[in-house]
């Protein structure tokens, strides 16, 4: 049974995600009105992306919106690719997202 409360917008931009005083290149891969999905190829600790934890979070939109804003992550999947190694895809929920983050996101869909 789908979980999801809104749609899913896909996306493909570049993203800073700042936690416990640790800075992440991550990747933007989908957007809905409550969260996000992101994507990060790291050989980090995976202890900075531990269910529950908050987190600031800043990219430019597609549209030419610069976001900031934290976001908790909900769930962490880990993957093993052959020629990348570790690639983390972490589920994050919004909190109290600014408004531009929702103009974004009807923008986009």
């Amino acid at each position: 049974m789908e979980k999801r409360e809104s749609k899913r917008v896909s996306l493909s931009v570049d993203a800073e995600i700042t936690t416990r005083g640790n800075s992440y290149s991550v990747s933007v891969e989908n957007i809905s009105q409550k969260g996000m999905c992101l994507v990060a190829p790291t050989s980090e600790t995976v202890e900075d992306f531990i269910p529950g934890t908050t987190l600031g979070i800043s990219f430019s939109a597609p549209t030419g919106e610069k976001i900031s804003q934290h976001c908790e992550i909900k769930w962490l999947r880990i993957d093993a690719e052959p020629l990348i190694g570790l690639i983390y895809n972490i589920g994050m929920q919004a909190i109290a997202p600014p408004p531009i983050y929702n103009e974004v996101y009807m923008k986009l869909l």
